[in-house]
């Protein structure tokens, strides 16, 4: 019988060690369930991003594009750690509220 597991490894590098590291992270949360809101700090999830946050009509209240594109990537990123992590939608709602009451 054909095995098709190189075959498949081949033609899609990389994508076979996408489980192992939600299985690091997902201890990692176990481990520490503190990380998770770590994170959600870390990567400004709870906070407005610029493109959305009020602003006058200053020249000097001009919001750099950098900016923006970094904090979207630090957003990107910190929500993908999440899901590694094996955080549903659900219990993110939950942690963000959380945060925001305490």
């Amino acid at each position: 019988m054909l095995n098709r597991v190189p075959f498949l490894r081949a033609l899609f590098p990389g994508h076979f060690e996408a489980p192992m590291r939600a299985r690091r992270w997902a201890v990692a949360l176990r481990a520490d369930p503190a990380l998770a809101r770590d994170v959600i700090e870390l990567g400004g999830i709870l906070q407005m991003p610029l493109s959305l946050a009020p602003q006058s009509d200053d020249l000097n209240s001009r919001v750099d594009p950098c900016r923006l594109a970094f904090e979207a990537g630090q957003r990107d990123l910190a929500v993908k750690i999440l899901a590694l992590m094996g955080v549903t939608p659900d219990e993110l709602n939950q942690l963000m509220e959380e945060e925001h009451d305490a």
